[in-house]
């Protein structure tokens, strides 16, 4: 077993799970009757997988990003000076989002990194502090994290903007989804309609509906998509408000 789970992610029909266990090496496959570990095992607790250019990608708590390349785990680009949050594929390009500023050779990356093939450069103006959560929607990439502006000084203080591949905006809408509490910027998820979420808020075009929920991801089973996540009033683990990581 992995504890927690924190990412799920399927290449070529094999399900991959990612997480915190040292035993297993926090990123694990399964066969079909059991998780089997994958090499040596990812170097740190994994927050994120996805899939680019046929590849696994895996990025955590060691501050790289690493890919499989069907026997081990190769590092790309230079490692960061913060752990990695977050992982998404748009417009054709990786990026990544995090904690970090810069990567360990001083090149600035302020909280949203893009792949160009070789190095990780910064994405658009940066922010001014970290992505947790990302998905692509129609008018872009969606990003939400501690940030409340970017990195140049333009304010963001819903903490919450969609990158277009150079620069961060909000669209305008009403009710406006505003951060109230850490879990809205923790994740955001898009649905096959175009629809987004942001925290509690389902946005499709500029119409908001309050789920009353803040969903934190979102997966198709037998042609339909479900959403999970965890209540607004949500307190404490118990067993009635138990939140869902992963899909």
């Amino acid at each position: 077993n992995i504890t927690p789970v924190l990412a799920l992610e399927v290449l070529d029909n094999i399900l991959y799970a990612g997480g915190r266990d040292n035993v297993i090496g926090n990123v694990a496959r399964w066969d079909g009757t059991t998780w089997q570990p994958m090499d040596q095992g990812f170097p740190s607790d994994v927050n994120d997988l996805c899939v680019f250019n046929g590849q696994l990608i895996a990025g955590g708590d060691d501050d790289v990003v690493c890919a499989w390349n069907g026997t081990a785990w190769d590092t790309l680009g230079a490692r960061f000076d913060e752990r990695i949050e977050v992982l998404e594929v748009f417009n054709g390009q990786l990026y990544a989002g995090g904690r970090f500023t810069a990567d360990v050779n001083g090149t600035p990356l302020a909280g949203l990194a893009r792949w160009n093939g070789s190095a990780w450069e910064q994405a658009g103006p940066g922010l001014d502090s970290g992505v947790r959560g990302m998905c692509v929607a129609p008018p872009g990439l969606v990003v939400c994290g501690t940030f409340d502006s970017t990195a140049t000084g333009s304010p963001l203080p819903q903490r919450w903007a969609i990158f277009d591949g150079t620069d961060f905006s909000v669209p305008q809408l009403s009710p406006m989804p505003e951060y109230i509490y850490d879990p809205f910027v923790s994740n955001t998820t898009s649905f096959p309609d175009g629809s987004y979420t942001m925290g509690n808020y389902l946005i499709h075009g500029t119409t908001v509906t309050d789920l009353g929920y803040v969903v934190r991801s979102s997966a198709e089973f037998q042609g339909t998509w479900f959403a999970a996540g965890l209540p607004t009033a949500y307190t404490s683990l118990t067993l009635d408000h138990a939140p869902v990581n992963g899909l």
